[in-house]
């Protein structure tokens, strides 16, 4: 990873593959999380979890799983993994997710209690976008449990959540139980969980208080996953990425300030497709610096996408970025290569030719020869310096990785 680069990503959610493989075409580095250690956390966590939610899984294989899939993925980007194209760090988020498994989780739907210090425009968009709906169990499989949905107005002891628009993992389960408590050694109240009954609220105001309590904990828990995760962003000196156009309107709710926006913006590059992660780690290490150019090239056209008003705006800016880069931009190189080859055959021919007839020919003085071999010399610098010059055009890992 590049510590000083602007174009570092941490991305909390690789499940996006496509966004994963685009991101990868435009950015120095991509900090993924290490599904390893989350293995192992889960493991550990396993009992307590297993108090929340009784699991028929045996908790070995879903980790032995999740490690092998990873490996899968190490093994398939080996390449970009040996060059810091991605790397690997233990999410902040788990942390978290681990201290709340031992901790008292009390129902309230109190927004003051619950929500201390958010915006009221924040919760505004959490509050239209989340739907908590009755269901009912009707049985269970290896893939996980099956519920039915109840009529709007049932009351219910187990509660569906859904946020609209949302593709990141948050908690979409909920049900509801009794149990006795009591005060530890630490004067923290805990759950007798031999006590705990799972039921059905007796009231339609129980009901109602528990459903606002779910909804203002669900909140607070997505809320909380995006703040770790952007503070781990800001300590690794990277930009975080989330393709996920609801969570991208929490951010910027979140920026008081308003002098931040976050888009989802993508630039449409189809003579890029198809790429494999063996390539993009070539194009890294054999055409670097036109790589490098490219995405000073993207970010450009990023951020003036950033101002556009309207999507026709938005398909200029693309078409421009296509003709400089492509249609352009690969013509220009190729031309200019052939001018190159087209110098280097003449040039250098006539320079080495003459040096050669030094030798064999009496009427050719020592001088001549030592002047013709300073010219070649400069000749041949001389090309050096133009074909380097070429290879930092933007196009140039393009003509040579993509056109055929």
């Amino acid at each position: 990873m590049s510590p000083e680069s602007p174009f570092n990503l941490y991305l909390p959610n690789r499940n996006n593959t496509d966004y994963f493989y685009k991101s990868l075409l435009s950015m120095d580095s991509i900090i993924i999380n290490d599904d390893v250690f989350e293995a192992f956390v889960y493991l550990k966590d396993f009992e307590y979890s297993r108090r929340i939610v009784n699991s028929t899984r045996n908790p070995f294989e879903t980790a032995k799983a999740k490690v092998s899939s990873f490996v899968s993925f190490l093994k398939a980007n080996r390449l970009l993994f040996s060059n810091g194209t991605i790397s690997a760090s233990p999410s902040r988020v788990l942390d978290y997710e681990s201290a709340k498994k031992r901790d008292l989780l009390v129902n309230s739907a109190d927004i003051s209690k619950m929500l201390s210090g958010v915006s009221k425009k924040t919760i505004n968009i959490y509050k239209k976008n989340i739907k908590a709906t009755p269901v009912t169990r009707v049985g269970e499989t290896d893939e996980g449990i099956l519920f039915k949905q109840l009529p709007p107005k049932a009351i219910s002891g187990e509660l569906n959540v859904s946020i609209e628009g949302c593709d990141e993992p948050y908690v979409n389960g909920y049900m509801y139980a009794l149990a006795d408590t009591y005060i530890d050694a630490d004067g923290k109240e805990q759950v007798n969980y031999e006590t705990r009954k799972f039921a059905v609220p007796s009231s339609r105001l129980k009901y109602d208080n528990w459903v606002g309590g779910v909804i203002n904990r669900t909140i607070k828990e997505h809320l909380a996953t995006i703040n770790l995760n952007l503070s781990y962003a800001n300590d690794v000196s990277a930009t975080i990425a989330y393709p996920c156009e609801f969570t991208n309107k929490i951010l910027n709710s979140m920026n008081g300030s308003g002098s931040e926006k976050r888009k989802m913006l993508s630039i449409n590059t189809p003579f890029l497709h198809g790429v494999t992660p063996d390539l993009i780690a070539k194009i890294k290490n054999d055409y670097g610096e036109s790589f490098d150019a490219y995405k000073k090239v993207l970010m450009d056209s990023a951020f003036k996408m950033q101002q556009a008003n309207n999507r026709r705006q938005i398909e200029m800016i693309e078409e421009e970025f296509r003709v400089r880069v492509y249609d352009e931009g690969v013509g220009e190189v190729q031309k200019t290569l052939k001018d190159l080859k087209r110098k280097a055959f003449g040039e250098v021919c006539i320079e080495a030719g003459l040096a050669s007839l030094g030798f064999i020919d009496s009427k050719v003085s020592l001088l001549s020869v030592l002047s013709a071999g300073v010219g070649f010399y400069r000749t041949a610098r001389n090309l050096k310096d133009e074909h380097s010059k070429i290879r930092t055009n933007p196009s140039y890992f393009i003509l040579k990785a993509f056109v055929k």
